[in-house]
């Protein structure tokens, strides 16, 4: 299952943008605050809760557009997505659309609501999984910037639904603390336990929690046995092979590793029968993929999860640098600039290419310094191009850049052969 266009219409700070995602598996929006990365996101969150909706009941209903969704000025918003699944045959391509209109727009719109492909796209992918056991439901999934681990439950109060529709999200919700991750593995590892119990060495393991294990590992080099300790009771992991505590962990370290942990889950129980279960097709999405991480670890989140889950799509928004300047435009990696609604596919090669450039190209940022630092050597700059460098004015503005930027910075070197060349020319 990938997603191959998706199509916006005024919605919230989106006035028109169609993208085409052919041959796309990590799809990255890029731009300042306001550039309506989230916006895009949260227009796919709508249109796949329709198909999660549908997944769980055939009369089920997805998140509904409002009017305060459509964007200022405008007589309605309209959404619509086409998706590929090559396990339909021949005809491989679902289209499903939303609308929603002003009502105190009485004229008509040339765009409608239709969910009809939609509709028998999730009834036979229900009816084959139900028929077939080999058969896997392709996971949607949605990380919004209000994914926290506030609190770690340690103990299971009741059972918990271990099916693999109870790993799709009804609502595809803005919040996620991971509270359902923990409370799965901890009852998910109660179960192996017991199987260890009764058939010893002839158990091999739980699937899924060996998924899970396995994309710690590829993601997080140097951390493995992510496992829950019964005295005294906490989930515990290895760090270059000392054991910690996951409260102990970093607040970047605990979202890093509940975020993977919880993607995995979520692909071992819509793949219940696949001997390989991160290697099964689906699409998530991700706002803001650098929340909580050090730089050296954005450097290497993309690669990772390529590595980890190959026939993922994933779909991110980044405000770094250093998540735009490892994207390969030959590796199956599409950069979207975004800036005010409108998008830009980039043709330029980003991978490899320093942060000055990708703050520059990219993020549109005039400057790498701090604004009132710039602002003095502009002034600077403008009395030199006048042969200007003995007045009062440029002595004090000298002055103020040698109190307050290290003597060392390349800017005073480029500053004084400007001089000589002035007082070269005046000789």
């Amino acid at each position: 299952m990938r997603v191959k266009r998706l199509k916006i219409e005024n919605f919230r700070g989106v006035t028109n943008l169609d993208l085409s995602f052919e041959n796309s598996q990590m799809v990255v929006f890029a731009g300042i605050n306001g550039a309506g990365k989230t916006t895009v996101l949260e227009a796919m969150q709508y249109l796949f809760s329709w198909y999660v909706a549908r997944l769980k009941s055939p009369k089920g209903k997805g998140l509904q557009l409002d009017e305060s969704d459509i964007t200022n000025g405008q007589p309605y918003c309209f959404l619509k997505i086409e998706v590929e699944d090559c396990a339909l045959g021949a005809d491989c391509v679902v289209k499903w659309s939303l609308l929603k209109k002003r009502s105190s727009y009485r004229k008509p719109v040339d765009r409608q609501a239709n969910r009809t492909e939609l509709n028998d796209y999730a009834d036979s992918k229900m009816e084959l999984f139900a028929d077939n056991k080999v058969h896997n439901l392709p996971l949607v999934d949605f990380y919004s910037v209000n994914r926290v681990v506030d609190a770690v439950p340690l103990r299971v109060r009741k059972k918990h639904e271990l099916g693999p529709l109870d790993a799709f999200d009804s609502g595809l919700n803005n919040s996620v603390n991971f509270h359902s991750f923990f409370l799965w593995f901890r009852e998910r590892e109660d179960l192996e336990n017991e199987l260890y119990r009764e058939m010893g060495k002839k158990f091999l393991g739980d699937d899924q929690l060996e998924a899970v294990r396995s994309a710690i590992k590829n993601l997080l080099p140097g951390y493995s046995r992510f496992r829950v300790k019964r005295d005294p009771l906490s989930f515990v992991v290895e760090k270059k092979g000392e054991t910690f505590s996951f409260s102990q962990l970093s607040d970047g370290e605990k979202s890093y590793i509940a975020l993977v942990c919880d993607i995995a889950r979520k692909m071992a129980m819509t793949s219940p029968q696949s001997d390989s279960p991160l290697d099964e097709p689906a699409i998530v999405m991700i706002d803001e993929i650098e929340l909580h991480l050090h730089p050296e670890w954005q450097m290497g989140v993309v690669d990772h999860l390529k590595k980890t889950f190959p026939h993922v799509q994933f779909f991110l928004t980044t405000h770094s640098p250093h998540i735009v300047t490892n994207l390969k435009n030959s590796g199956g990696d599409t950069l979207v600039a975004l800036d005010r609604g409108e998008a830009v596919l980039t043709t330029q090669n980003q991978y490899g290419q320093t942060v000055d450039f990708i703050l520059n190209d990219v993020f549109r940022l005039k400057s790498l310094r701090n604004s009132v630092v710039q602002k003095k050597i502009d002034e600077v700059w403008t009395l030199l191009k006048k042969g200007d460098c003995t007045s009062e004015k440029y002595r004090k503005l000298l002055g103020w850049l040698r109190t307050n930027i290290d003597s060392a910075d390349p800017e005073f070197v480029r500053i004084a052969l400007q001089e000589k060349r002035i007082e070269k020319g005046r000789v």
